[in-house]
This record gives structure tokens, sequence and C-alpha cells, in this order.
């Protein structure tokens, strides 16, 4: 399963299908798996047990995501893909080299975003994003006493 198309591609980088290549949905592909792995690892297992949820018998499933959330997280990777299928691998960096660094460092950046601001995930299934499935980390204050 895929969360983005080429056409999410342009509005990034608008040249990236001028690069001789006619689509990358194998690099959607893997970069939607790729950030489901990420998911599960950094968030779902203890958002799950802070819900109460076995996460061993209800396992992450990136269909209750809310994939316009994701979006902009998934299009990084799959650029950074992109630009690493791209470039040439040699000791000198090229620009693909350099961008596919840039595109690391943006889906780092938004990952840690997205983990801050609470990912919005249908924990009960029912198709609806209740208030109570838009988790936000509550902000901790110290307290004087």
């Amino acid at each position: 399963m895929a969360y983005t198309t080429d056409s999410d591609l342009v509005k990034i980088r608008p040249n990236i299908l001028d690069l001789k290549v006619d689509s990358w949905y194998d690099m959607h592909v893997t970069a939607a798996t790729i950030v489901d792995e990420i998911l599960e690892m950094r968030w779902y297992r203890q958002e799950a047990v802070n819900r109460e949820v076995n996460y061993n018998t209800s396992p992450y499933d990136g269909d209750k995501l809310n994939t316009t959330q994701i979006k902009r997280l998934v299009c990084y990777k799959v650029l950074e893909l992109c630009y690493e299928y791209l470039m040439k691998g040699t000791a000198e960096p090229d620009g693909y080299e350099r961008l596919m660094h840039m595109y690391q460092d943006r889906f780092d950046g938004e990952l840690q975003r997205l983990l801050v601001l609470g990912i919005h995930y249908d924990w009960d299934a029912d198709d609806e994003l209740e208030q109570t499935e838009k988790f936000s980390r509550g902000v901790r204050r110290l307290a004087r006493i």
C-alpha cells in the first residue's frame, strides 16, 4: 500500500518526473513500508500500552492512520529513496546524494514533529477519528512546592 503518488512528489519537487524515470511507484511502496515500520516501533507500541491495548493481539495497521497527516512524511522518504537511486555512488558526493541527505533530514524533522504533535489513529476501527483518537502529548509542567 502506498500513501502517496507521483503527483504528491511534484508538489514538493516539481522536476522529479523529469529525471528519466516513468514512475516512482516502487519507491512509494517502499517508503510506505518503511514509515509503517518506524511508526510501529517508535510510536504505536507505547501508545497501545498507554491505551491498554495489547499490540500483540491488535497489531499496527497503516489503514487506520490519517493519511493526510503523514503524507509529507512519506513524500520526504520517497524523495530520499529516489535520490538515493539516482546518485552515482562515487567518492565525491554528487547533487543527487546531497538531495538525498537533505530529504533524509527533512524526513527526520517531520517525524519528530509528528511524534510531538501526536499521530491520529482510528483505534476503534469505526472509520471515524474521534477527538480521543487524535493523540496529543500533554505538556508537562514543573510545580514548585
